[in-house]
């Protein structure tokens, strides 16, 4: 339920984690964040919560990277209203500072770094499953409108790629990593785990195998390792070898 980004550069590889609910329900909401430091090459991973907070308890939240030191998170839900908060992170400082805010209140949504805009796609509203999307110019202060998806949608995954979006599903997230697509949480595929995709050809992806130790809701990759998040089915951080993908 919270929002995530993942910072890959020379020495560092960690995973940030905005906000969040303590069940299903989203009623008591998050304000903090923590990472996962995966450039530490030992087996005794340990999340770490930053001192910063977000400025409100937020759950339903998304994140994307803005450059390779700074994250934008964007809406949520805070148990009671739905949001159209934002606030950047800095991830050297690991600090927060305010950020322009949404045109309309969402949740659920997805967020992505589109040829230099900041691109909100989706949500929900409250009471709409939302087809509208707004985009950020960083150097202008607020949002602007941007094309419609064609179907309104919440909770699914959108990635950008050879400078195309790509919009998938409703209830479930994606992640790309060196030439192949994770879909995650596919429900269709009993547990509901993650569905592995060859995009040698990216306008048709290619079907290779499956990762299905139980129900998996998101997913990050990093050369043959899956670090995969089941928190909803119980099971908290699976780590996967992922060499053989068919």
């Amino acid at each position: 339920m919270g929002a995530v980004v993942t910072e890959m550069g020379s020495n560092q590889y960690r995973i940030f984690v905005f906000g969040g609910a303590q069940d299903e329900s989203g009623e008591t909401c998050y304000r903090s964040c923590l990472f996962l430091d995966l450039g530490e090459e030992n087996e005794a991973l340990q999340w770490v919560e930053v001192e910063a907070q977000l400025s409100c308890p937020t759950s339903f939240t998304r994140a994307c990277l803005v450059n390779s030191t700074e994250a934008i998170i964007c809406g949520g839900h805070d148990g009671i209203k739905w949001l159209g908060k934002c606030e950047y992170f800095d991830l050297g400082t690991l600090t927060f500072s305010p950020a322009p805010d949404l045109a309309q209140p969402r949740a659920g949504h997805c967020l992505v770094f589109y040829l230099g805009f900041i691109i909100a796609l989706g949500g929900y509203s409250g009471s709409t499953y939302l087809a509208a999307c707004e985009r950020l110019d960083l150097g202008e202060a607020k949002w602007a409108s941007f094309p419609k998806l064609i179907n309104g949608r919440s909770a699914f995954g959108a990635v950008v790629l050879d400078s195309k979006i790509y919009v998938a599903g409703f209830k479930r997230s994606i992640e790309i990593f060196d030439g192949y697509m994770y879909l995650n949480g596919c429900g269709n595929w009993p547990p509901g785990g993650v569905l592995i995709f060859s995009l040698a050809d990216p306008d048709n992806p290619q079907f290779l195998g499956e990762y299905q130790p139980e129900y998996v809701h998101d997913s990050y990759v990093r050369h043959d390792t899956i670090f995969a998040a089941a928190i909803y089915s119980g099971g908290g951080l699976d780590i996967g070898d992922l060499t053989i993908k068919t």
